[in-house]
């Protein structure tokens, strides 16, 4: 009998000397601080979505769970969620978060944001997304002398203007060069000056200007004040609509909520604050 105590005694450190693993009847829970317990799901849930730990900053977290948790009982065991200016921050805490659960709801429940969302919504707010300075797109030629710049402008044709602006071979003259800028008029460019006189399809007197000579050509002019288009702002669109459909469903709450709870509010009590004018 001795024999076996003696054996069985040596299982048990050997087992000890191993790890604990074999007697854990937990084996989701990571930690245990009293009868409070981190699980592996909840120790995953700090972590961002495809956020990647090594083993060791798996370990910190779990230590950092203990530290706090620990903490947390030393501050219950001194009576500090008793004292009345701790309470009135717990009870502010928890307004704060059922509120914030409030606003979680709706938004899980909120499904996708379609196209026909978004096309109503951009239809219903274009004063949100007006211009806010005019926007000129002009079209550059730069020679290599000035006669070469005189003569080919002398023959410009109109219809030239979309080879040139495609790109299309046998348009510019040997040594010429093409680009388009884009700019509000009072840039510092060489055309900013005299932008609002440039034509569609239509060059403009050559000038030397940083040492070239060099003709323009209106190629597109958006107006401040002209709405973007649906595809300049699309991918704004879909927080936009998120964001007034969770203030209609929040506004619909709190009026239903007020036929539930009584609310009264006393004006006259600002006047201390803040007198009439």
């Amino acid at each position: 009998m001795r024999k076996f105590s003696v054996l069985f005694l040596l299982v048990v450190v050997a087992l000890g000397l191993a790890g604990c693993d074999w007697f854990r009847q937990k084996p989701d829970v990571v930690a245990e601080v009293g009868e409070t317990s981190l699980t592996l799901a909840e120790l995953r849930a700090t972590v961002a979505p495809g956020e990647k730990l090594s083993r060791k900053e798996w370990a910190d977290r779990v230590q950092q769970w203990i530290d706090r948790e620990v903490l947390y009982r030393e501050a219950l065991a001194r009576g500090l969620d008793k004292r009345p200016d701790v309470a009135e921050l717990l009870a502010i805490a928890e307004r704060k978060i059922l509120v914030d659960q409030i606003h979680r709801q709706i938004d899980s429940a909120m499904g996708d944001v379609t196209d026909g969302e978004m096309t109503q919504y951009y239809e219903a707010h274009q004063d949100m997304f007006r211009r806010d300075r005019d926007v000129w797109t002009v079209g550059k030629v730069v020679f290599p002398n000035m006669n070469l710049a005189n003569e080919y402008v002398k023959g410009w044709s109109p219809v030239q203007s979309e080879g040139l602006i495609a790109g299309k071979p046998g348009i510019l003259p040997d040594g010429a060069s093409f680009s388009i800028e884009v700019a509000g008029p009072m840039s510092d460019t060489c055309w900013s000056r005299d932008v609002r006189r440039f034509q569609r399809k239509q060059l403009s007197d050559p000038r030397v200007c940083n040492g070239s000579v060099q003709s323009f050509m209106l190629v597109d002019r958006l107006d401040s004040g002209g709405v973007l288009t649906f595809l300049e702002v699309r991918s704004m669109l879909p927080d936009l609509v998120r964001e007034e459909k969770r203030a209609r469903k929040l506004e619909q709450m709190i009026v239903d909520g007020k036929s539930r709870h009584p609310v009264f509010s006393y004006p006259e009590a600002l006047d201390s604050l803040a007198p009439k004018n």
